[in-house]
């Protein structure tokens, strides 16, 4: 009795592997790494575009930019009392 009860246990959890490797194999995507897909070279407009936006990026210095403070997004900015570039109260407090 008792072996024949583990037997059948056996033969359900093989059926139940057995299924989800089917499983396993139809809904299987291969997506193979090693596609090539043509990409144009850039053009010589584009690289100086590109190498002016880059030494734009690399002297940038956000302490020398000013910045223009609108009101209206302070009065309902949560930390609008821990900033020092206003002294409007926002609308919470």
């Amino acid at each position: 009795m008792v072996k024949s009860v583990i037997k059948e246990i056996l033969i359900m959890l093989l059926l139940c592997i057995a299924i989800v490797l089917i499983f396993g194999l139809l809904f299987y995507d291969y997506i193979p790494t090693n596609k090539m897909i043509p990409v144009t070279l850039p053009t010589e407009i584009e690289m100086l575009r590109f190498n002016s936006f880059l030494q734009k990026f690399r002297t940038y210095n956000p302490a020398s930019t000013t910045f223009t403070i609108n009101p209206n997004k302070c009065r309902h900015c949560i930390y609008c009392n821990l900033c020092e570039k206003t002294d409007i109260d926002n609308v919470y407090t």
